[in-house]
């Protein structure tokens, strides 16, 4: 039975088989949505990541290899995760704290939710995103940019992991 399930899940593209292991998805991505509000002046950011590799990254960064045992410890992993690999710089340059919003966990993926004061908006700030870089070669973040009616996409990766933001005029 367990051989026939896991070749469903084969079949089915779920997971992928190499020699001595199995691996939860061969693609290392994460996805975030990032608009500002210039209402309130902040970037407010929302991450789609893979459990699985944040759970390794959660590993990795404090050494600890049991779950969290509160949804607040979980939290306060998860939020010094991002402290660790996320920078936003305005752009005076200078390096903006991140505001931890809360997180949303399904069996496979998670939201996480944290927003940066950048009175100035957009233009000019410079964003890094590293999140995942340490376990993955190929790993690809993802930002979609929304300001006002204009919207942008940079990607950070390994070998540019840091953009400095142009926000497009939004004619």
């Amino acid at each position: 039975m367990r051989r026939l399930f896991l070749a469903l899940l084969v079949g089915a593209g779920i997971v992928a088989v190499h020699p001595g292991r199995l691996q939860a998805h061969k693609f290392h991505v994460t996805m975030t949505e990032a608009d500002f509000n210039a209402e309130s002046g902040y970037l407010e950011v929302a991450v789609q990541v893979a459990l699985p590799d944040l759970e390794r990254a959660l590993r990795r960064l404090d050494g600890n290899a049991g779950r969290a045992k509160s949804q607040e410890e979980r939290d306060a992993r998860v939020a010094a995760y991002l402290d660790s690999t996320w920078v936003v710089l305005d752009a005076a340059g200078e390096a903006r704290s991140l505001e931890w919003v809360g997180a949303e966990y399904t069996v496979k993926d998670a939201w996480l939710y944290f927003q940066v004061a950048l009175p100035a908006g957009l233009h000019g700030a410079v964003v890094e995103n590293r999140m995942f870089l340490e376990l993955e070669s190929e790993q690809v973040n993802t930002i979609n940019f929304r300001q006002g009616k204009a919207a942008f996409t940079e990607t950070c990766d390994r070998v540019t992991p840091r953009r400095k933001l142009a926000v497009p005029d939004s004619d």
